[in-house]
């Protein structure tokens, strides 16, 4: 009888095991939350996993012609805009970022009429690649001491007169940043400052034979 009843307790103990094998929570499938779309002032927004908010779209028919981009919604920092946020937008001419802002995806521009972007207030330090993709109205950028990288193909112009501010030289410039498959009638360099403290973007102006204009710099 001890030995019929030891034998049913190991195999209890071998089933015990077998069962806590299978189920074994590395080895249930799991699926990843969907971000809750939420709207507050005509925007629509996510909640990232480090608590700041990044957009991805507008609730109206249209973006307006001048958009400022809000420095919190819900209470919280908006540091990114999305890709294809504001695509095939026909109103918007001139956007102002937000000083928390430190990413711009690709494409969250693609195909707008935008005119003029101005990085004044934002935290952005990589320019990423088709940031501004087709966006054949753009005339004027003006970007910030915070900008450093600017990757290729991050522009990708039409013919119109260009002006591009510079307020620091980028560490790091791609010899494509501009779509040099394009032609240019015009494009200006503009620099706060002296020559010297610009030999990058000197050298890509020489490259690429295109106006190279200085601005004084502002108190």
């Amino acid at each position: 009888m001890k030995k019929i009843i030891s034998l049913i307790l190991a195999t209890l103990c071998i089933l015990t095991v077998f069962t806590g094998c299978n189920n074994n929570p590395d080895d249930t499938p799991t699926t990843e939350p969907v971000a809750q779309v939420m709207t507050q002032e005509d925007f629509k927004f996510v909640m990232l996993d480090d608590g700041t908010a990044k957009i991805i779209g507008y609730t109206k028919t249209q973006a307006p012609t001048d958009l400022k981009i809000p420095a919190y919604l819900n209470g919280a920092k908006v540091t990114v805009i999305g890709e294809n946020t504001f695509t095939s937008e026909h109103q918007l001419i001139n956007v102002e970022l937000s000083r928390f802002i430190t990413k711009i995806e690709p494409k969250a521009f693609n195909k707008s009429t935008l005119k003029s972007i101005k990085f004044l207030n934002s935290s952005i330090e990589t320019l990423e690649s088709y940031t501004f993709n087709e966006c054949d109205n753009l005339v004027q950028v003006v970007f910030n001491n915070s900008v450093k990288h600017l990757k290729d193909h991050a522009f990708y112009l039409g013919k119109m007169p260009r002006v591009i501010h510079f307020y620091s030289d980028p560490v790091e410039i791609s010899a494509t940043f501009l779509d040099t498959g394009k032609s240019y009638e015009h494009l200006e360099f503009k620099h706060h400052g002296d020559i010297s403290d610009f030999p990058n973007v000197e050298n890509y102006a020489n490259l690429f034979e295109v106006d190279l204009v200085l601005v004084e710099k502002t108190s």
